[in-house]
């Protein structure tokens, strides 16, 4: 997303602060690459960059800016990432890209794709995990639920589009049930904004206030320990 000629610069001001040399970064919904190619940037070759992008056009891309910016310390997935394992639809919209369950009906095919679906856990097993930055359209909820026990483990910084009404449709997860999981895993939560890197906890209620006075379709939130 752009803002004032920039691309998100306020969530890329939080990962330029937040984010050291040989550090872990999980970029989830990675789409063209850019915040992978940041964080390649930051961490280097001893860091690890673990991106994940369901989409194929998306996922070229993803791979082209990864070999131009010289970032060869970033593993690439292609799947969705949910709270189980299994498959799943994928519909492709300009830029973006939607999951869906699939029923087993051979005609949803001929408008949307098969994808595989992973949990974080699973893939990343006991690795470290230092920050997360996570952007799928709505399926935020079935992200965290899928990444518990390396939230617990590792307790990374996170990073993630919030919109209750595209959580509630494709997690089934209301924005405040997300938002009290989250605390009661130890995180405190701000709205991501400004020039200022630095977070400041703030309650549930107050973020949820923030997204009902946005026009925009989502907000930005960080979360840490």
């Amino acid at each position: 997303r752009r803002e004032a000629g920039a691309y998100a610069p306020a969530v890329t001001a939080v990962v330029r602060r937040h984010l050291r040399a040989g550090q872990c970064f999980v970029d989830v919904g990675a789409s063209f690459g850019y915040f992978s190619v940041l964080a390649g940037s930051i961490v280097g070759p001893s860091g690890r960059v673990a991106a994940f992008e369901q989409g194929p056009q998306n996922q070229s891309l993803l791979l082209l800016n990864l070999a131009a910016n010289h970032v060869t310390c970033a593993d690439v997935h292609q799947m969705a990432l949910a709270e189980r394992r299994g498959i799943c639809m994928y519909s492709h919209s300009g830029a973006n890209g939607f999951i869906s369950a699939f029923t087993g009906d051979a005609a949803q095919l001929a408008t949307h794709s098969l994808v595989q679906v992973a949990t974080l856990d699973t893939v990343l097993g006991d690795a470290a995990v230092d920050m997360m930055k996570v952007d799928v359209e709505g399926a935020e909820g079935l992200v965290f639920a899928g990444a518990e026990r390396a939230l617990k483990r590792c307790r990374p910084m996170l990073l993630f589009e919030f919109s209750p009404p595209s959580l509630a449709a494709t997690s089934n997860v209301q924005g405040r049930e997300l938002l009290e999981r989250l605390a009661g895993m130890g995180y405190s939560l701000d709205v991501v904004e400004g020039a200022d890197p630095r977070p400041e906890a703030r309650s549930t209620t107050e973020i949820l206030d923030r997204f009902e006075a946005t026009p925009a379709d989502h907000i930005d939130l960080v979360a840490w320990t």
